[in-house]
């Protein structure tokens, strides 16, 4: 199993105000995702934030080289610098819950259940409910 990061997730720093629990976008992308890290790590010098996305679009689940960062379903979780990403305001707030929401929609319909029990935890996040359409 992978080790634990010596390093938990941290506050401000040279982060850009970006917390771990706020909800970033890559800009010119469509990859959402929740901060679960901010800070250092050993895969190279400098601030990183460590991000769950709300599907499976990333590199990992969190743990990089057996050290664990964060915990996410595979493929879900993403490194990224913090010049590289934009937090999203109470504005992108309601876009993002509405595209959680048609998200979740469509995997109901379709019955795709690991992706529902990927996106879920996020709907809680952001008061979703499929049940509201």
């Amino acid at each position: 199993p992978p080790k634990l990061s010596p390093q938990l997730p941290s506050g401000k720093g040279a982060s850009k105000g970006i917390e771990a629990g706020d909800w970033v976008r890559i800009p010119k992308t469509t990859v959402v995702g929740r901060v679960r890290f901010t800070g250092t790590t050993h895969f190279s010098e400098g601030d990183w934030i460590g991000m769950e996305c709300d599907s499976p679009v990333g590199k990992n689940d969190g743990a990089v080289d057996g050290i664990r960062y964060f915990a996410c379903e595979p493929l879900c979780g993403l490194f990224v610098r913090p010049g590289r990403v934009i937090r999203l305001t109470t504005h992108t707030d309601e876009l993002l819950r509405n595209q959680l929401h048609c998200r979740l929609a469509q995997a109901t319909e379709d019955r795709d259940f690991m992706q529902l029990r990927r996106m879920l935890p996020m709907a809680t996040d952001v008061s979703v409910s499929v049940r509201e359409r």
